[in-house]
């Protein structure tokens, strides 16, 4: 059972990011579509739980080191150009969603304490620039630690602000299409992830309850956040739960504050780690210059990123899911 915990608090906090906990993500995807959007997010945390158990079928069944074998594995031989866009998509996006992870510790310093976006920054890269250099392990611990207190964090603050929860399911297109993007660019990190947490994994029954804790925590955790937000203004806010933290007191901000760091940081590890592990060589370089590159990033606005990024990656990401379900 504790290795079970362990590798879903990976996934979990692999997933729960800064736009995640901020509420970004939940709203731009679920929020706006309403009760449909619930819909769109049960099929959302469904087809991740499905493509973790897939993918760590696959990388048993054959033998698979790294991700570079996994492609090859998923996509036909033939098909040489193909895994190459798929490759390097995968390698924009996991550089970017690094990138945005900075962003978002920057940008609540900036919304909490006043710290400049640029400080921020340089202060998150160097603390991730010491963390990744170490092993899988070290990551596996630091999520282990800290996700459960994330994860108890938005249950209390859920409890002492719902009077009541509504949990009307509606049906709509746009909502399904969001909640299939919504998988696709979460997939994108989570898939290199569990290829490199190959060896942390017993069988395929403890990967089917890795699953299963991935697919009640997640949803149960952004049912709250939907509910939470259908209660509050939240359009151009940068960070809603901040709006939300507010209204229980300045303690429930400071603590907010704690477990949003908490929640990005983990989230920065496993997009900086699964991209620095598909490169064989000078990976020290490759950290050095992936933690510089993203101060430029912290001054730009998060929701903006958030926007644009992942619903163009989700569309993206089809390509890999749909070699992988096919495989």
């Amino acid at each position: 059972m504790k290795d079970i915990t362990k590798i879903s608090a990976v996934i979990i906090g692999t997933i729960i990011g800064g736009g995640f906990i901020s509420g970004q993500e939940i709203y731009i995807f679920f929020n706006k579509y309403n009760s449909a959007g619930i819909m769109g997010m049960i099929i959302a945390m469904l087809l991740i739980s499905f493509i973790i158990y897939k993918t760590y079928k696959i990388v048993d069944e054959n033998n698979i080191e790294n991700y570079e074998e996994f492609l090859d594995k998923i996509i036909p031989s033939e098909n040489k150009i193909l895994k190459e866009i798929i490759k390097n998509i995968i390698n924009i996006f996991l550089a970017l969603s690094f990138f945005m992870m900075c962003n978002a510790f920057s940008t609540y310093c900036y919304e909490i304490y006043s710290i400049p976006p640029f400080i921020g920054g340089v202060l998150v890269s160097i603390l991730l620039f010491i963390v990744l250099l170490r092993d899988i392990k070290a990551i596996i611990k630091v999520n282990e630690a800290l996700m459960p207190l994330a994860i108890i964090f938005i249950i209390i603050i859920a409890i002492m602000l719902l009077k009541k929860v509504n949990l009307e399911i509606s049906y709509s297109n746009q909502a399904l299409i969001k909640g299939i993007l919504y998988a696709n660019y979460n997939c994108i990190t989570l898939i290199p992830i569990i290829v490199n947490l190959k060896k942390q994994i017993k069988n395929k029954k403890q990967m089917k309850s890795i699953a299963i804790i991935t697919f009640c925590i997640l949803l149960l955790i952004s049912l709250l956040i939907f509910e939470m937000q259908n209660n509050i203004i939240i359009e151009n806010v940068e960070m809603p739960l901040i709006i939300i933290t507010k209204q229980i007191s300045n303690m429930c901000l400071l603590i907010y504050g704690i477990i949003t760091q908490i929640a990005i940081f983990t989230s920065a590890i496993s997009s900086g780690y699964s991209f620095v592990c598909n490169f064989n060589k000078n990976k020290k370089a490759i950290i050095f210059i992936l933690c510089a590159m993203s101060i430029p990033f912290c001054l730009l606005k998060f929701p903006e990123l958030v926007n644009l990024v992942y619903p163009v990656f989700g569309i993206l990401g089809i390509l890999q899911i749909f070699f992988l379900i096919k495989t």
